[in-house]
């Protein structure tokens, strides 16, 4: 069952499920800025995200990395650093 608060159904009323890649609730106005932490560190957290749920939702870092444009072994030098910290 699908609601909607006005008279027609919108992307934002569908589960993301249904829309794929076509549309994600998450929007940059939603990242929080961190006066304690740099540009630099920031960018490599959102990075480390995409690349996690890259890789929930393909499965394996070959297809993840297909996904992203970038080489297997980035999504791999990613993961483990991720693991690291």
């Amino acid at each position: 069952m699908i609601t909607s608060q006005g008279d027609l159904i919108g992307l934002t009323d569908l589960p993301t499920e249904f829309l794929g890649s076509v549309y994600r609730q998450e929007t940059f106005e939603e990242i929080i800025v961190d006066d304690c932490k740099t540009l630099k560190q920031m960018v490599g957290e959102f990075e480390s995200k995409i690349v996690e749920n890259a890789m929930k939702q393909y499965g394996t870092s070959r297809k993840a990395a297909s996904v992203l444009g970038i080489s297997q072994a980035s999504v791999l030098r990613r993961i483990k650093k991720n693991h690291q910290e």
